[in-house]
């Protein structure tokens, strides 16, 4: 008995290339995807308007929250930000002057921005990942994300009440966030189901996680089928995957992921 393992197919590249131009044919996130062959410019363009019911500090990090117009040009609501995972929302970072309650502001344009972060943490490294939770800080937890540390400068003490950060601690970060991000890889683990068989397909489930943070799980107990999702199984016996390709049309949609089958042929 010898074992054949068939993996990429012309039906896999066909649908992660119609994926790919239904993701660019669609209007660009307000902080797409990073243009490393650019300069930072972080010029302050983007207009919103705080219904936080708060002072937003100087360089917060902002939740959108629904937008209005003026002069036929989006004025975007922001909110402080929840505790809820950051691929279901959308963020804007204030530029250096803090916003009264009901007041308009401008947001940085990026793709570098200077981001407020939380003092009662230890400074982010490169290249980590972190995010708000329930604050206008980043900070380093588990729950949060949607930036990527590129440089950090820090003195001591907590901001105070009136937004003055004179005494705050700041971080350069990139923008992580999935949404209308193009296609992206992450790493695959798996955690739970069956390999399948000649009539049963798999059920495999899936820690995904993300490939340049060092492995910070980003969905748990994830299956590569199912509804919003583009890859699909055949039966048969199945190897567990190790990484995919993703998109984010309103869910997590695999493209992809190295799966494949093993066949047993009888030699004569």
């Amino acid at each position: 008995m010898a074992e054949k393992a068939v993996g990429f197919t012309q039906r896999d590249a066909e649908r992660i290339l119609a994926a790919t131009a239904r993701v660019q044919s669609q209007p660009t996130s307000v902080a797409g995807p990073i243009e490393t062959d650019r300069l930072p410019t972080n010029i302050a363009t983007i207009p919103f308007l705080n219904t936080s019911g708060e002072v937003i500090p100087a360089f917060a990090v902002m939740q959108i929250d629904g937008k209005s117009y003026y002069n036929g040009r989006p004025r975007y609501k922001v909110v402080k930000p929840d505790n809820l995972p950051f691929d279901e929302k959308n963020y804007l970072v204030n530029s250096g002057v803090a916003v009264a309650i009901g007041g308009k502001g401008v947001a940085q344009n990026g793709p570098l921005f200077k981001v407020l972060w939380n003092p009662n943490y230890s400074i982010a490294v490169v290249d980590e990942i972190c995010g708000p939770n329930d604050d206008w800080f980043c900070e380093r937890t588990q729950s949060s994300g949607g930036f990527q540390a590129a440089a950090y400068f820090a003195t001591t003490g907590a901001p105070t009440s009136d937004g003055d950060q004179d005494e705050a601690s700041f971080i350069m970060a990139w923008r992580n966030e999935r949404r209308n991000a193009g296609v992206f890889m992450m790493l695959m683990e798996k955690t739970s189901g069956s390999d399948g068989s000649a009539g049963i397909k798999c059920t495999f489930e899936y820690d995904v996680k993300e490939y340049a943070s060092g492995g910070r799980i980003y969905r748990s107990g994830y299956s590569p089928v199912g509804s919003g999702r583009s890859y699909e199984r055949q039966y048969g016996k199945l190897v567990p995957a190790t990484f995919g390709l993703f998109i984010h049309e309103n869910v997590l949609n695999c493209l992809y992921c190295n799966e494949y089958h093993v066949f047993s042929t009888c030699e004569t």
